[in-house]
């Protein structure tokens, strides 16, 4: 009995797999003293070598691989070698281009120029979307911080572009990003006698208070409607202040970030106000501020990780499409650049099943972040050479400590 075709195409989409055919890159770095006492900018500059393709695969266990001609893999899991990317390193963002090629199409004519603060920044998304999926619905404290700070990054943290013949990319442009760095007008709550309240103070629609209703000060709105500083450091921040106008507005109830202003609101007034926000580090206004959530923030962090994960993943493979192989007679995946092939591999990455881990080895230079089962919570180590090479480490300090410690 012929299977449905629906079977069949339900079947692709959970169990088949992707390729994506490329070019090389040759890349080197221009380095230019612009301010005095300032760091230099380095800039990338690169081109495509067309007489050097380069053939990417994903498999289930290993993730995305770069192949030969015959199907040798010839480096495995490309995802977890940009994870390993140190932050500003030129030169580690040169030997992964010249073996893999660029995110991007450049053009095989001409040098292309890539800011490197700009592709870091571009790299730094990856990393948090990555986090994000490794800690989502995550119950320890530890799971909470980096899905927190994770989501926070990619919400709060400035879109970048980047330009080429090819066209431009941008990092996806996250709604709430938009109600912060955008003043909504003031709601008007004179002639508004539901959400006036017998003590003066307005009520406002709260979908992460376990009412459903939060009350706000009467003062504290009239405060920031008009510019003032506010009592609590940072009250008088643009983010916070538009924030603030966008929480208590009336459009916030048919929007698609009303849930998502509703839990930082109420996070920055449990713990807060958020002042700086980089991959893996949040401060604050307030001196000695932690993360800290109540049990309607813990209920809200999962739900809003879902949304900003979501929105990252889909913006980025928004464009891949499906085709019909006539040769193969089958569904395939058309990608068209070696970054949708990344956010893909996210995409099919399972949460809760699978997810990348850091070597323990200080010292890695194989896999610095593999691939594992989520369930394996004892497999520290990328290999056995990683392992041995680690239990060594421990081994001489343990005997150099032992050395100092005698008289």
């Amino acid at each position: 009995m012929k299977q449905p075709v629906s079977s069949v195409f339900s079947e692709f989409f959970v169990n088949n797999l992707f390729e994506l055919s490329s070019y090389a890159c040759k890349c080197e770095k221009d380095t230019k003293n612009v301010v005095p006492g300032e760091p230099p900018e380095t800039t990338l500059k690169m081109y495509s070598l067309i007489d050097h393709p380069v053939h990417f695969v994903y498999a289930e266990k290993d993730g995305l691989n770069l192949t030969g001609n015959q199907g040798r893999v010839l480096l495995k899991n490309i995802l977890g070698q940009v994870l390993a990317l140190k932050e500003d390193n030129a030169d580690d963002y040169i030997r992964l281009i010249n073996k893999i090629g660029f995110l991007l199409p450049v053009s095989s004519e001409n040098y292309e120029a890539v800011d490197l603060k700009c592709l870091t920044e571009i790299v730094k998304r990856i990393k948090a979307t990555i986090s994000l999926m490794n800690a989502i619905d995550g119950k320890t404290v530890y799971e909470e911080i980096r899905m927190f700070n994770a989501m926070t990054f990619l919400l709060f943290r400035e879109p970048v572009e980047l330009d080429l013949e090819a066209g431009t990319y941008k990092t996806c442009p996250h709604t709430f990003y938009s109600v912060m760095h955008n003043t909504i007008p003031p709601r008007d709550f004179r002639g508004d006698y539901d959400g006036l309240l017998d003590n003066g103070n307005f009520e406002v629609n709260d979908t992460v208070s376990s009412t459903g209703k939060a009350e706000v000060s009467r003062d504290l709105f009239n405060q920031l409607q008009m510019g003032d500083l506010g009592t609590v450091p940072g009250q008088g921040s643009r983010e916070y202040r538009n924030l603030f106008l966008a929480y208590t507005s009336a459009i916030k109830d048919q929007s698609d970030w009303g849930f998502i202003a509703d839990f930082y609101m109420n996070y920055q007034n449990h713990v807060g106000i958020i002042d700086k926000v980089d991959f893996e580090k949040i401060t604050y206004y307030g001196p000695g501020t932690t993360f800290s959530l109540n049990d309607e923030l813990r209920a809200a962090l999962p739900k809003v990780a879902r949304m900003v994960l979501s929105n990252e993943i889909n913006h980025n493979i928004s464009k891949i499409h499906m085709q019909y192989d006539g040769e193969a007679l089958a569904p395939k995946w058309q990608l068209d650049n070696l970054l949708q092939a990344l956010y893909f591999a996210i995409f099919y990455m399972k949460p809760g099943v699978k997810m990348y881990k850091r070597c323990a080895n200080p010292n890695c230079k194989r896999d610095v972040f593999f691939l594992t089962d989520r369930t394996k919570t004892n497999k520290e180590y990328c290999c056995t050479q990683c392992r041995s090479a680690a239990g060594q480490r421990r081994r001489r300090l343990a005997e150099q400590a032992e050395k100092e410690a005698q008289p």
